[in-house]
C-alpha cells in the first residue's frame, strides 16, 4: 500500500489488518503499559509489548539493541517482516522500530476499539510464534536527538523545541512523572520550547487531524513561534501518545526536519539548569 508519490503508506485500518491476518510476513504488535486490555481481548495473532518493562530500561531510556533484538526474535519478526503496531502505546513501537532501521513499520491510527467496532472479534489466545534470528539494521540517527543535541539547540534560532504535553504540564501547573516515582523530576519545560498539546492533534475517535489549521499552531514562549520551515526537535515524556507528533507533522507542507529527543523531557530533569520554571 503506497501513498501519494509512491512512498510507503504507514497508516493501516481494520480492513487492511483483517485482509492480512493470514499473511506470515505481517506481525501484529499491541503496545500498552499494562496487560489488562490485551488479556481481555486482542487482534488475532498479535503479541504484547509492555511499554515500560519491555521497551524502557531503568533509566527510562529505550532498551539496548541486544534486548530489543531478543524481543523481536521472540515475536517471530524477520528483517523483511511488516510490523503493524496498535494499542495505547502504538506510536512508541512505531517510532522505536523506525529509529532502529526496520524497513516496513505501520500503525493502526486511533483507538484499539476500531477492531470490534468494525464488527470483528477479539481473540484471547496468546500466540507462540517461532523464534526468529533477528538482527537489527543500522540505527536511523536522522530521526533521533540526544540530550546534547537538544542542549545545543536551545540557543539555535534555526531550531524549534516542540513540547506536546498538555498546557498544564508545559506551564508547570501539573507534573506527570511518566513511570517514575511521584517525587521524581521537576515541573516545567525546556527553555525556549513551544507547545502544541497532543490533544489538539487528535479527532474524537483518536485518529490524527490533517496538517493544516489552528490545531497545529504552537503556543510560543518568550515571543517565539514555530515556522514549518524550521528544524523541529520533538519533546515528550517518552512512551505513548506524544509520539504521534512526528507522524502528524509529516503531513505539513514543506515538512520540517524532525527529530525526537531520546528519553523526552525527563532527560532534562537530571540537569537542574535545563528546565524553565513555571510561568
Amino acid at each position: 500500500m503506497s501513498g501519494p508519490g509512491g512512498e510507503l503508506e504507514v497508516r493501516v485500518d481494520p480492513d487492511w489488518i483483517a485482509a492480512h491476518l493470514d499473511d506470515d510476513n505481517v506481525r501484529l504488535i499491541e503496545v500498552d503499559v499494562s496487560p489488562a486490555a490485551y488479556e481481555s481481548g486482542h487482534i488475532p495473532g498479535a503479541v504484547l509489548w509492555n511499554a515500560y518493562s519491555d521497551l524502557r530500561d531503568s533509566a527510562y531510556l529505550p532498551v539496548g539493541r541486544d534486548q530489543l533484538a531478543r524481543l523481536l526474535s521472540l515475536a517471530g519478526v524477520e528483517a523483511t517482516s511488516t510490523l503493524v503496531f496498535y494499542g495505547y502505546g502504538a506510536a512508541l513501537g512505531f517510532w522505536l522500530m523506525r529509529a532502529q532501521g526496520h524497513e516496513d513499520v505501520r500503525l493502526l491510527e486511533g483507538d484499539r476499539q476500531q477492531w470490534p467496532a468494525s464488527g470483528r472479534e477479539w481473540s484471547t489466545e496468546a500466540p507462540a510464534p517461532a523464534r526468529s534470528p533477528y538482527q537489527l539494521a543500522a540505527e536511523n540517527l536522522e530521526i533521533q536527538a540526544s540530550r546534547q543535541t537538544v542542549e545545543a539547540a536551545i540557543e539555535d534560532p534555526e531550531t524549534i523545541l516542540l513540547d506536546v504535553r498538555s498546557e498544564l504540564e508545559f506551564d508547570g501547573e501539573r507534573f506527570w512523572p511518566s513511570g517514575a516515582a511521584a517525587d521524581a523530576g521537576r515541573a516545567g519545560h525546556l527553555p525556549g520550547a513551544v507547545n502544541v498539546p497532543i490533544e489538539r492533534l487528535r479527532e474524537d475517535d483518536g485518529s490524527l487531524r490533517g496538517g493544516r489549521g489552528a490545531a497545529l499552531r504552537p503556543r510560543a514562549q518568550r515571543g517565539r513561534s514555530a515556522d514549518v520551515r524550521d528544524r523541529l526537535l520533538h519533546d515528550r515524556q517518552p512512551g505513548q501518545s506524544g509520539l504521534v507528533w512526528p507522524h502528524s507533522a509529516a503531513r505539513l507542507p514543506r515538512r520540517p526536519h524532525l527529530l525526537r529527543l531520546l528519553g523526552g523531557v525527563g532527560q532534562a530533569d537530571r540537569h537542574p539548569d535545563r528546565l524553565s520554571p513555571p510561568y
